[in-house]
């Protein structure tokens, strides 16, 4: 097991959703409205003007520490972007969560806002990674975007949360290794 340093981006980012789905965390899915659609696909840095809006509907709800991970993706057929990703609410009431995140990216009205944010409990966490980042390069070539960091937003609570527990699971792993060593009196 590598130390946490020690790991690409996007083996932490993977972590980061292995420890999601192990505390109870939901896997997400949210559409932009047309008028975010738009401001988006002109933006230079579409991610980070996400995660700000994002940052600042969580902090209006009381949720400046909720433990979230989200990748922008650009679909395939339609070529319209909307985002993927991972958060632990806890105690929270998700209906803020989902409030918070749909006013980020501008509210869908009507029947198409009821399909506008879906969540649901990670049940293979692997499985959920690889279908959030295979389109990771079309997103990229479609955006104009240099590199593959560009396309996450992370809470700094859930990558603390998951670097403390991956350095224990690892210190953990070491020390029954050690104990299993021949010759070794345990």
């Amino acid at each position: 097991m590598k130390r946490w340093r020690d790991l690409t981006v996007g083996e932490r980012h993977r972590e980061m959703i292995r420890f999601a789905a192990g505390s109870g965390g939901r896997a997400v899915t949210l559409n932009f409205s047309a008028a975010f659609e738009k401001f988006i696909l002109t933006t230079e840095d579409p991610m980070r003007a996400i995660g700000q809006r994002m940052n600042r509907e969580l902090v209006s709800r009381g949720l400046q520490n909720l433990p979230i991970l989200l990748i922008l993706e650009t679909s395939r057929k339609e070529k319209r972007p909307h985002i993927h990703g991972v958060y632990i609410a806890g105690a929270v009431d998700p209906g803020l969560v989902r409030e918070a995140m749909r006013k980020a990216v501008g509210k869908v009205a009507s029947h198409s806002g009821s399909r506008q944010f879906y969540h649901r409990d990670i049940f293979y966490a692997d499985g959920w990674w690889t279908y959030i980042t295979m389109d990771h390069r079309l997103t990229r070539r479609l955006l104009r975007l240099d590199a593959d960091a560009r396309l996450w937003w992370v809470s700094r609570s859930l990558l603390q949360d998951a670097r403390d527990y991956q350095t224990a699971a690892r210190a953990d792993a070491a020390a029954n290794l050690d104990h299993q060593l021949p010759g070794r009196v345990s």
